[in-house]
């Protein structure tokens, strides 16, 4: 995997600056929100970062320049800190997917998600067991326009009642029968011990 630095608009005097991943054969490009002049006197090519300044004359301390010039200076850093950080993320979103996906390269679409949910400070919470799964569903149908498979109707209250009754049942079997419920043991021997826990 490989991030580059490039200018959405090099002939602009001003431009946004985007990353660039590449791997397996394929770029990706994902807007860093920052721009900056594309001028070869302010723009390090080779670094891919902005030029840094001279140091300051001995003796003199930020607070002694202009203020022009100390919000020059600062901004400088504090773009080339973000595109340091820009660059260690992504890496690092590549090196943790490449591990869950049994040291296979992930799709450009699952790190472009995984990036962007890092940057923005997005939380993983997807469900990763049957009743999580349930319990999110649950939740967030009723506010997020949950549809059924026949015709595209929003499901009616009645029938997120019964679902919901559904999981109660499943927790209680699985309590009860000590039979661990999940998304690979839903199969024969499952389906005969509910249905005689639910005739007892």
């Amino acid at each position: 995997m490989k991030t580059n630095f490039y200018f959405k608009d090099k002939n602009k005097d001003e431009s946004l600056i985007l990353l660039y991943v590449a791997f397996d054969n394929k770029r990706i490009k994902i807007s860093t929100g920052i721009s900056c002049s594309t001028s070869d006197k302010e723009w390090n090519e080779k670094e891919q970062r902005i030029k840094k300044l001279t140091d300051l004359p001995k003796g003199k301390s930020l607070s002694d320049l202009p203020d022009s010039e100390q919000i020059r200076r600062k901004f400088i850093v504090n773009t080339n800190k973000e595109l340091n950080q820009i660059e260690t993320t992504a890496k690092e979103v590549f090196d943790n997917l490449v591990i869950e996906n049994n040291y296979n390269n992930p799709t450009h679409e699952q790190f472009k998600k995984r990036y962007l949910d890092e940057r923005h400070g997005v939380k993983d919470t997807k469900p990763s067991t049957l009743f999580e799964y349930w319990e999110t569903f649950l939740q967030n149908a009723p506010t997020q326009d949950a549809h059924n498979t026949i015709g595209n109707r929003p499901l009616q209250s009645g029938t997120l009642k019964t679902y919901a009754s559904c999981l109660e049942l499943l927790k209680l079997f699985k309590q009860k029968k000590r039979f661990n419920v999940s998304f690979e043991t839903l199969d024969k021997k499952f389906h005969t011990q509910l249905l005689a826990f639910m005739n007892e």
